[in-house]
């Protein structure tokens, strides 16, 4: 099957796994289960498997194995080809590092992009210095907030909203509804993790997680079965729910659910709780215990922090990172050309967002594209965001906003907890910058900038030697794509919980930020803002552009290059305190049209140049995992 497609395809067209099934398997809304596909063990078929015949390789194969989710994989095998997103990679770094005592950087790792050259670079490859295991210890009761957690302490210390930090998923609950089994396996989710029953206490000047004792969660039970309004009164509950404010030194658990019985046998549940103890990757393990089927093994938030603290101390350490930053931030300008405004002192925080679904097709096209460049669907989006970020706000001005969000640390073990770090990802647009170069680009900073993790946001802004108004980012663009990977659906003796999505809590962390999400029914585009420092109209145009460019940079059809530049904005004359007068054919089924008007085949550039004539730019933003 393999070699007939070649002989007819494209190469960045043809499958790299097929599998024979019985039948696609469906999810609940009767669409085909991706993550049930993405589980398939595919079978080698025809292709050459090449067993590891040094103890280096073994090594290897048996680490990047384990990271990507394989029972096994050949010495020649290319990552990008086997699973190999980011994450992933850098699921497969850390370990490698810590059981061979050599330094392979990320960008190295996928650079090489099979265990035969990871092997030979490891010959010569720089000693780590000493690593700190993950301790746990049960019966300390503080610990030091990690990196992430202090940044988040800070802005919703700023924040006027309440909500900056909040975050609500929305699940479906099929099976057996019982509310004592729910509230039993909520609060067991709380005695096992630490995180979610700390507070922020005061320690010789420094804040520090305290943790308290388990305690029960709160669970609003609200049955909505026979009512003729049901949906309508459920979207007005989930709101209500997912706008909920923890006080970080106060509250506790840091978790809440609100059910909203539909039917005998289907219920939502709107899960709540604070990002300063959850993250996006927690989603997967909170589904997991509450369908009854808790993790066998995980790690806890402050042992992390103790790790962060012990490395941190270690002579040099911090040099690496620091020098690189220093070179890499060195003359780069914050995006606020992206903004009507920039907003100093205490900002609210506010939080719109505009919901785009990706149609199949796009979302398969960005996964083609990027396995035929040999990066990652995340350095796609980011390129995308970067072309959008340019055409519509950035003006004749040396800089535009951009931003991706990266993975953090390797994660050894499954966990409740925002082990994530915000890093910058400065872009460099020439006059003659095509996608394709963007593309690898992308890859290069993102890696690198992950490579470099562990200095604070006050530390990067610091060696960025400008100056920043107080409650105002250094990078206030970012961009956070759902690694694969993340369960949606989990399965419990006699439930089922399926992930319908992220709710919006009426808060943000960044200014703008674009989420790209994956639910039970299919992926989505979400744009979040603060219209203190964006007009929703001027947002709803940013959408468009960056759909309408990421559409264009995946399909191959020649018109795409003039529908690219249709889809920059007219913008007009600011009026008043950087009002803006918007074009009024705004189409809120973008995304639909997208899918009908076009058969998307990947792999051409939208264009093959940004703005004909113009000087380079450098582009900034944060990068953040999710």
């Amino acid at each position: 099957m393999s070699r007939w497609l070649r002989s007819r395809l494209p190469a960045h067209l043809v499958p790299s796994r097929i599998a024979v099934l019985d039948a696609i398997p469906l999810g609940t809304t009767g669409k085909a289960d991706r993550a049930a596909l993405a589980a398939w063990v595919f079978d080698r078929g025809s292709a050459e498997y090449a067993a590891p015949r040094t103890e280096a390789e073994r090594l290897v194969a048996e680490e990047v194995a384990a990271a990507f989710g394989l029972p096994g994989i050949g010495v020649h095998d290319r990552f990008s080809e086997s699973g190999g997103h980011s994450l992933a990679a850098a699921r497969a770094v850390t370990p490698l590092r810590e059981s061979t005592g050599r330094v392979v950087t990320l960008a190295e790792f996928l650079s090489d992009g099979t265990v035969a050259a990871v092997a030979r670079r490891l010959a010569d490859a720089p000693a780590a210095a000493p690593s700190s295991a993950l301790e746990e210890n049960p019966s300390r009761e503080s610990y030091p907030l990690t990196g992430t957690q202090r940044d988040l302490w800070t802005l919703a210390q700023l924040g006027s909203t309440g909500t900056a930090t909040t975050v609500a998923w929305r699940l479906r609950l099929r099976g057996r509804v019982s509310v004592p089994a729910l509230r039993a396996a909520a609060d067991g989710i709380v005695a096992r993790h630490e995180v979610l029953r700390g507070t922020i206490g005061d320690h010789d000047g420094e804040p520090v997680m305290v943790v308290g004792p388990p305690v029960p969660v709160p669970v609003d039970v609200h049955d909505l079965r026979g009512l003729a309004d049901a949906d309508r009164r459920a979207g007005e509950l989930a709101t209500a729910a997912a706008r909920h404010a923890f006080d970080l030194t106060e509250d506790t658990p840091l978790l809440r659910i609100t059910l909203l019985r539909l039917a005998d046998d289907v219920a939502d549940l709107i899960v709540v709780s604070d990002h300063i103890a959850t993250d996006g990757a927690s989603v997967g393990v909170l589904m997991a215990e509450l369908a009854g089927a808790p993790v066998a093994s995980f790690a806890q938030v402050g042992a992390v922090a103790l790790r962060e603290r012990a490395l941190a101390e270690v002579p040099g350490e911090r040099d690496r990172p620091a020098a690189y930053w220093s070179g890499e931030l060195a003359g780069a300008i914050p995006p606020d050309a992206l903004f009507d405004r920039v907003v100093h002192g205490r900002r609210r925080f506010a939080g719109e967002r505009i919901s785009t679904p990706l149609p199949e097709s796009l979302g398969s096209a960005v996964r083609a594209l990027a396995e035929s460049t040999g990066v990652t669907p995340f350095a796609v989006y980011l390129s995308a965001m970067g072309g959008a970020g340019r055409r519509t706000g950035a003006g004749q001005g040396r800089a535009a906003g951009n931003g991706g969000r990266a993975p953090g640390p390797a994660r050894a073990r499954t966990h409740v907890g925002p082990l994530v770090d915000v890093l910058p990802v400065r872009l460099r647009l020439g006059a003659d910058t095509s996608f394709r170069d963007l593309l690898r680009a992308a890859m290069t900073t993102a890696a690198h900038a992950i490579d470099h993790r562990g200095l604070s946001s006050g530390e990067l802004t610091a060696l960025w030697g400008g100056d920043r108004p107080a409650g105002v980012p250094l990078t206030p663009v970012s961009i956070a794509v759902q690694p694969d990977g993340v369960p949606l659906s989990a399965h419990g003796p006699d439930t089922r919980l399926d992930l319908l999505g992220e709710l919006p809590t009426g808060g943000s962390r960044t200014p703008l930020t674009v989420f790209v999400n994956a639910t039970v029914d299919g992926a989505e585009l979400i744009v979040e803002h603060d219209p203190s420092w964006r007009a929703p109209c001027r947002a709803r145009w940013f959408t468009r552009s960056l759909l309408h460019l990421l559409h264009a940079a995946v399909v191959h059809q020649p018109r795409h290059r003039q529908a690219a530049r249709r889809a920059q904005p007219v913008r007009h004359g600011r009026a008043g305190r950087g009002a803006l007068r918007c074009d009024r054919r705004e189409s809120p089924s973008l995304g639909h049209r997208v899918s009908r008007r076009s058969r998307l085949m990947a792999g051409s550039a939208f264009s093959n140049n940004f703005d004909q004539g113009r000087r380079p730019r450098s582009l900034v933003g944060s990068a953040r995992s999710r």
